[in-house]
């Protein structure tokens, strides 16, 4: 695998989101700066991380397989789309392919591209801390440590097995913590989840005087912070990021004593961060789809600026009815399944709820329904643009909703749900005497994630069907395979 860190330009690349800038990320060998001459200054750190990000941004990872695409397609309800070679990949999880084996060849690239980059920063971290501010050294290292926790960590529900504990003698993908030529050997689920939780255990170390965080005052890093370049916290890695990260985790991991762990991060993010949920009223009252912000910004724990998304997404989202490749969930399955609008004649309060009402738009003459969250144009608004949410604030109250299902507090569980609903214009509550929260929780996953690919790891790892639409998935089918090359040229093993 061959392995790049990109550098030179990165700054006024990510200014100007310039389509020349793809191009630019390309570029061969000899336009390339030495990492020992760029890795060698604060101001050459700081290009290198912004390049780990835009790297993420790529259509191979973050940019569109990971979360509006392949992902999505794989692990939501849209409607089937079986003419379509690209999609019966992964709508039909047909994909020992040449189609899917080339897509799992570059995603899989990709990932491993990012946490080089990762691991050569932190090299050189490490070789030249000395020169940087000891809050500045911190606040890199975290960072990174969060990304090559959270790229690793995707990784592994990918192309991995959804059950760690059972599975825990068993072999998975690499977690690479050096920047080295030498091939990474495969370690078991157990060893592999033992680096993983050190990296965030690390991350959580460094980040701890993180100016996302509100004990943290403005004085405290204002000096470091005179070019802006820790503003703006949820667009990077910060700690609660890493907080929500570790949530994600130890709920996957599924053992009891994670769990109590995963509520114990989930509640502090809850509690402490900096995201706020929508101002509702004024989404709403917003008219021109060029000022409204469809990803609901405010609530993202952590988002990636992806440079092109308006071409990455043309003719697949914010379709009209001649995009015959439009991703597209039924009628059926949104009126009467995803948000149970009637009831006979009468018309529910999930009639209210934005992700129907305004995020899905009706095309094919109302026979199906697109979804807008990551509306582009070339006049919105720049603060919203281009904006793809890693990790939300609502995600953090269904993991607690989750840990309550798990302990038999139905309640506690729709409570959390209930809070989430009302800041999407669903005010009525659910009764407990009727309500399960587990189908609650799991249409909210489909409701809350759609085109961000969430959906396809929650299915994966509590294998729950999903309710009463014409999509079928089981953990099994939502695991991809190695490329061809590793296990053939690489001597890489993957336990199904």
């Amino acid at each position: 695998m061959k392995i790049k860190i990109w550098y030179i330009g990165i700054v006024t690349c990510m200014m100007f989101m310039t389509t020349a800038c793809n191009d630019w990320l390309e570029t061969t060998s000899e336009t390339q700066v030495e990492a020992s001459d760029l890795l060698n200054s604060e101001d050459g750190f700081k290009d290198a991380i912004i390049g780990v990000y835009i790297n993420m941004g790529s259509e191979d990872a973050y940019g569109k397989n990971y979360t509006w695409f392949a992902n999505d397609l794989a692990g939501s309800p849209y409607k089937i789309q079986g003419t379509l070679a690209e999609y019966e990949v992964w709508q039909k999880h047909r994909y020992s392919t040449v189609r899917g084996y080339a897509t799992f060849k570059k995603m899989w690239a990709r990932s491993y591209n990012v946490i080089a980059n990762v691991n050569e920063i932190l090299t050189y971290l490490e070789k030249n801390g000395s020169k940087l501010d000891s809050r500045v050294y911190n606040l890199m290292k975290g960072e990174m440590l969060g990304i090559r926790a959270f790229v690793h960590f995707d990784l592994l529900r990918m192309f991995g097995l959804p059950d760690w504990v059972a599975n825990a003698d068993k072999y998975t993908v690499p977690y690479v913590t050096a920047f080295t030529k030498e091939q990474t050997p495969q370690r078991t689920y157990k060893a592999t989840a033992e680096l993983l939780f050190e990296d965030i255990k690390n991350a959580l170390a460094c980040l701890e005087k993180d100016p996302a965080r509100k004990e943290v005052s403005e004085s405290d890093y204002e000096d470091i912070n005179l070019d802006g370049f820790w503003d703006d916290r949820g667009k990077r890695m910060n700690y609660y990021a890493v907080e929500a990260l570790a949530a994600r985790v130890c709920m996957w991991e599924g053992s009891d004593e994670r769990l109590e762990e995963a509520l114990g991060y989930a509640q502090d993010v809850i509690d402490h961060s900096f995201a706020e949920w929508i101002d509702l009223e004024a989404f709403l009252a917003t008219s021109v789809n060029d000022y409204r912000d469809w990803t609901f910004s405010t609530e993202h724990l952590f988002s990636l600026e992806v440079m092109g998304l308006t071409d990455l997404t043309q003719g697949y989202l914010l379709v009209t009815s001649t995009d015959y490749q439009g991703i597209k969930l039924s009628e059926d399955a949104v009126l009467e399944v995803l948000f149970k609008l009637y009831e006979g004649s009468e018309i529910l309060p999930s009639a209210n709820d934005v992700r129907y009402n305004t995020l899905l738009v009706p095309v094919d003459g109302g026979a199906a329904y697109n979804c807008r969250k990551l509306y582009q144009s070339d006049n919105y608004n720049r603060n919203y643009r281009n904006r793809i949410p890693m990790m939300k604030i609502s995600e953090m109250y269904y993991i607690a909703a989750e840990y309550y299902i798990n302990k038999g507090q139905n309640d506690k569980a729709l409570s959390m749900l209930d809070i989430v609903r009302e800041h999407r214009g669903v005010i009525e509550t659910y009764d407990p005497l009727t309500a399960d929260a587990r189908e609650e929780l799991t249409l909210e996953y489909i409701r809350e994630f759609m085109s961000e690919g969430q959906t396809f790891y929650y299915w994966k790892r509590t294998g729950i069907a999903c309710p009463e639409t014409e999509f079928e998935v089981s953990p099994e089918d939502l695991i991809y395979l190695y490329p061809q090359e590793e296990v053939s040229e690489g001597g890489r093993h993957q336990d199904l």
